[in-house]
């Protein structure tokens, strides 16, 4: 049964508004975890993910299930108290896209600033102006911006496309993964 909360105090949206808080809410949706499996899925340190547990437990949106007994202190499951959460628009500071895009250029100004990179501003081939990352010395980080002229039937191809990439590469396949963001846009111009 799905149960939606709606966030009624500035109090539990500025709890959820934190991006670690409001992914290790997540993984209690719909399942019982210990706030170690939480914390491996989350990429979390123990520590950081008991701290932000404690928030989500103090504002009732998360609460003990069962206890396994063992030698030492039971195991504790936890499972989020809804299936869903809305925040009213009104009592966020930001959008949570608004939060993705500065960790974005951070990532990728952090990026150029250790590879050493930069702008080259030339013409191509067919005498079209172009901007362009210039590689350093180290890995460069991946930004590509085009303009392009697409029929609808195309526009829905290279939607599907990507969206389908990404996909791909939603499940980590490693055992220790790094934490990459990645952001797609594509609207329509005219």
């Amino acid at each position: 049964m799905s149960r939606t909360l709606t966030v009624g105090s500035a109090r539990i949206a500025r709890i959820l508004e934190d991006g670690r808080r409001r992914r290790l809410l997540l993984s209690f949706v719909n399942r019982d975890r210990s706030l170690k499996e939480a914390a491996e899925i989350n990429g979390l340190p123990l520590n950081l993910a008991h701290y932000h547990l404690r928030q989500l437990i103090d504002a009732d949106l998360v609460e003990v299930t069962r206890e396994q007994k063992r030698a030492g202190r039971p195991i504790k499951f936890y499972r989020a108290r809804y299936s869903a959460y809305l925040i009213p628009a009104a009592l966020l500071r930001s959008r949570p896209a608004e939060q993705l895009a500065r960790s974005l250029a951070t990532a990728l100004e952090n990026s150029r600033n250790r590879a050493g990179a930069g702008i080259l501003l030339d013409i191509d081939d067919s005498g079209r102006a172009r901007m362009r990352e210039a590689a350093g010395a180290g890995p460069m980080p991946l930004e590509i911006w085009r303009r392009l002229n697409l029929s609808r039937r195309e526009a829905e191809r290279l939607f599907e496309e990507l969206t389908a990439t990404i996909h791909r590469y939603e499940q980590p396949t490693s055992r220790n993964p790094s934490q990459w963001i990645v952001h797609l846009a594509m609207g329509q111009l005219r």
